[in-house]
């Protein structure tokens, strides 16, 4: 949102240069196109129900660790890895990982060595 909001005032200062009848014009177009998605967005954004935050961290941390039990069980299937990515996001959890280069013939790998 922030992103296109900045766009529409850059296309707007561009289109207070604009020097000739075509330039305003094509600048106007942009504008107008701009204009529709922000408008578009905002709409989308307003009926999408905001985030349930109860205020109670032992809820959160409970639900978090409820999602990670279960990739126990997916983790020896061929299953959907999607519930890695969704209990890390409850989580709000972050994987920070060093790499070491191992070379294994005649190419080198960059292999997890140490992570937080």
């Amino acid at each position: 949102m922030a992103g296109l909001k900045r766009k529409v005032e850059t296309v707007g200062k561009n289109m207070a240069l604009a020097e000739t009848r075509e330039e305003r014009d094509a600048t106007a177009a942009v504008f107008r196109e701009l204009k529709a998605r922000q408008a578009a967005l905002e709409q989308r954004l307003a009926t999408v129900p905001p985030a349930s935050n109860d205020g109670n961290p032992e809820r959160e941390v409970a639900a978090a660790v409820a999602v990670l039990d279960r990739l126990a069980e997916v983790a020896g299937t061929d299953a959907d890895w999607r519930a890695a990515g969704t209990a890390f996001a409850a989580a709000d959890a972050k994987l920070y990982l060093r790499f070491a280069e191992v070379a294994k013939g005649r190419q080198t790998f960059n292999v997890p060595r140490a992570g937080w």
